[in-house]
């Protein structure tokens, strides 16, 4: 029953248009580079969204360097697009090099999932969440992202 509500969800998600600051977060289950299942929680209150390679390399530079726990200490989720990476190249050397990694990045596999994210070229997307809200949007390089997770 879970998963039928979870996947009626999502396919309000591939059917939504560009969220706007004002909109409710999508529920949606997605997966990190273990395989397991997570979602936004309620209590989340940061989203960072990657969608190229480059800029996730970056902000994993700087996550590497922090505890296991602080994207959930600071209540936020690590989000990756990684639809345009062939199948091939994900599973022999994309996961295998995230499941070192000591914080979970959950994944878009599948273009449509990621089609209401807003992005912007070179930057980390930030969503401010307050109960599934989202109070901003905001374009910021990986340090940036950082930085606003320490204040």
């Amino acid at each position: 029953m879970k998963f039928l509500i979870a996947s009626l969800m999502f396919v309000n998600v591939l059917f939504a248009q560009t969220l706007s600051v004002g909109d409710s977060y999508p529920v949606f289950a997605v997966t990190d580079q273990f395989g397991d299942t997570g979602r936004v929680a309620y209590r989340d209150e940061l989203v960072i969204m990657t969608f190229e390679k480059g800029v996730s390399a970056d902000l994993n530079t700087y996550l590497k360097a922090k505890k296991s726990d602080y994207l959930p200490t600071n209540k936020v989720k690590y989000i990756a697009d990684i639809s345009g990476m062939p199948t091939f190249v994900t599973n022999m050397f994309a996961l295998p090099k995230m499941k070192k990694y000591k914080y979970n990045i959950y994944l878009i596999h599948e273009e449509e999932e990621g089609e209401p994210f807003v992005r912007k070229d070179d930057m980390v997307t930030v969503f401010k969440l307050k109960n599934y809200k989202i109070e901003s949007i905001d374009y910021m390089t990986p340090k940036e992202v950082i930085d606003l997770i320490d204040r």
